[in-house]
């Protein structure tokens, strides 16, 4: 058995490689450029067991199903993933994004690792974001405000965020005295939420719409503060 073994994996050429399925995860090897290389064979599928320890692929069409990847390393082009519980960490808060719906909107990742939709070439609507850390104990705190600049604006809907219990107002008027028309509150078990006004909002020229928010957060250990963010969405 041995010699048939020995003339087997012998008689392997770069191009006419054979394989031979083994019991349990023992290695067989091919010669391949004049090497000799390792390969495993799980018995229980048949399926050969591979690995990239490094280098480039150049281009990969279609993979089978994948339990997990632990790491990818440069991609040219876009990679579609499907996938029904999706884990992806190490997201770079700079560079890195993921394109949703036809790939005109992405999910923006924050610096704290939270994340919110960034829309462009958006034809109906505009969408005004901004963020800021929310401090207890500090107040009402502005987290974004937006003048109309000669024309009046007709506002569709707000949307905050924030990881900690938080009541949100929602302020408009003449600048300079603006009146509360709208609270807004958010804990931990729903940190985001979404308003629609009907009807819209008329915001002339004169006048301002803002956010404002105050942190509610009564835990002490961890840390209370958190990273409170705001979205106005216009008419355009």
């Amino acid at each position: 058995m041995a010699d048939e073994f020995s003339q087997l994996i012998k008689g392997a050429t770069r191009n006419a490689e054979t394989i031979v399925a083994t019991d349990g995860l023992t290695p067989i090897a091919i010669k391949k450029d004049d090497k000799w290389v390792p390969m495993e064979v799980d018995s229980s599928t048949g399926a050969l067991l591979t690995s990239i320890d490094s280098g480039t692929i150049t281009t990969v069409t279609t993979v089978g199903t994948i339990a997990t990847i632990s790491s990818i390393g440069t991609v040219t082009n876009d990679v579609t993933i499907d996938a029904t519980d999706l884990d992806i960490r190490a997201l770079n808060t700079t560079d890195d994004k993921i394109k949703i719906g036809d790939g005109s909107e992405t999910l923006a990742i924050n610096s704290d690792g939270s994340i919110n939709v960034s829309v462009s070439g958006a034809s109906n609507n505009v969408y005004i974001n901004d963020g800021i850390n929310i401090v207890k104990g500090a107040g009402d705190t502005l987290v974004v405000a937006e003048t109309p600049a000669t024309v009046d604006e007709y506002i569709k809907a707000v949307l905050v965020s924030g990881a900690g219990l938080c009541k949100w107002t929602v302020w408009v008027g003449p600048t300079g005295s603006e009146v509360e028309i709208m609270d807004i509150w958010t804990t931990p078990a729903c940190p985001t939420k979404y308003v629609d006004i009907p009807d819209s909002l008329q915001v002339t020229a004169s006048d301002t719409i803002y956010i404002s928010a105050i942190n509610k957060e009564v835990a002490a250990t961890p840390a209370s503060d958190f990273i409170g963010y705001g979205t106005i969405i216009r008419n355009a």
